[in-house]
């Protein structure tokens, strides 16, 4: 179901059968009347990486450094404003005129359930599960990966994309009880199949704490045969600025006391890939294969946590912030932007 309460769909785009890589797509998020106009991708019938024609980054299987170019792809869209963790609806009323109301069909995490239990009907012989998202598709990771771990029942790696499942202290819209209140996330979280000590132990952290992104703590403890990676701007301004209402040093400092923790409690299971920049996404950008830390680049990390080699790269500082964050918007093209910047593609 759509953001408006339509039909949706995903795309499939056919590869080896026994490498599976489930996209969800990034679009922005709301909570209220306003932030769902003018933050969230709506159009349910768009999908802007495909129907622009995206060839790029992870999508661009004849380039031969590309670890999944020959994974089968599926695709999940995106129009329902909850970084694919939802299942609620809500009506939003507008501020100024309370007559003006709008009906959100908050169902991400329903259909990106849906849609991992097709794929592990379709492709019962996947041997390597990747479940990956940029932006609000890479805080879709947190939910999804639990559901496709639970449903192929073998090993999965989540690559979070620029959705490093932090909410904020700052931005009333965006603050884990606000979420909540409008996704249900943590409510889902607690119907999943799963034993009751570690859906209560993952609860309990994420309220604990006060960031989503704890989950992961619960979920490593029983699955030890699960990657978890972030890749992850420090300063990015979308989802540090824009919506999380940040400055780039408190965004900084949040994202690496929570992942620093994480990583500490469990090394060889939490990976980051963190440049000291701006910007925001890269598995759909040319600069997937070239923006690098010490040598490594992106795709030379994702390709070490395919092999079950991880690797935990966070740069100290880059005297090149804004020449980076220019090479970063003009790797990408029009059908990339668009989604980025929760737009449909021009006719």
């Amino acid at each position: 179901m759509n953001g408006d309460g339509g039909s949706t769909y995903i795309k499939v785009s056919r590869g080896s059968p026994d490498k599976l890589l489930i996209y969800l797509e990034g679009g922005g998020a709301g909570t209220d009347y306003l932030t769902y106009l003018t933050m969230a991708l709506k159009d349910p019938t768009d999908f802007p990486l495909l129907a622009g024609g995206a060839t790029r980054g992870i999508f661009n299987r004849r380039d031969e450094r590309n670890p999944f170019r020959d994974y089968t792809f599926i695709l999940v869209p995106y129009s329902t404003a909850d970084v694919h963790s939802g299942n609620r609806v809500m009506r939003y009323y507008h501020p100024l005129r309370p007559s003006q109301s709008r009906v959100v069909y908050h169902v991400g995490f329903v259909n990106a359930a849906v849609a991992i239990r097709w794929a592990a009907r379709e492709l019962p012989q996947a041997g390597r599960v990747v479940i990956t998202g940029s932006s609000a598709g890479g805080y879709g990771t947190l939910l999804s990966t639990w559901v496709a771990r639970l449903t192929f029942r073998k090993p999965v790696v989540a690559i979070s994309d620029a959705g490093p499942a932090l909410v904020s202290k700052r931005n009333p819209n965006f603050t884990l009880q606000t979420t909540e209140y409008c996704w249900g996330w943590l409510q889902n979280l607690s119907r999943l199949p799963e034993e009751e000590w570690v859906k209560e132990e993952a609860v309990r952290l994420i309220r604990e704490k006060g960031e989503p992104l704890y989950g992961v703590l619960a979920f490593a403890e029983k699955y030890e045969d699960c990657l978890w990676a972030l890749y992850e701007d420090q300063m990015d301004l979308v989802i540090g600025t824009v919506f999380l209402g940040y400055s780039s040093k408190e965004f900084r400092e949040v994202l690496l006391g929570a992942t620093g923790e994480i990583r500490s409690s469990h090394p060889s299971l939490f990976y980051r890939f963190l440049p000291y920049g701006l910007t925001h996404t890269i598995l759909f950008c040319d600069w997937f294969y070239t923006r690098e830390i010490n040598g490594v680049t992106v795709c030379d990390w994702v390709a070490g946590l395919l092999e079950g080699r991880g690797g935990d790269l966070v740069e100290p500082f880059s005297p090149s912030v804004m020449k980076d964050f220019m090479l970063w918007v003009t790797s990408m093209g029009q059908a990339e932007l668009c989604s980025l910047l929760s737009l449909s593609p021009a006719r």
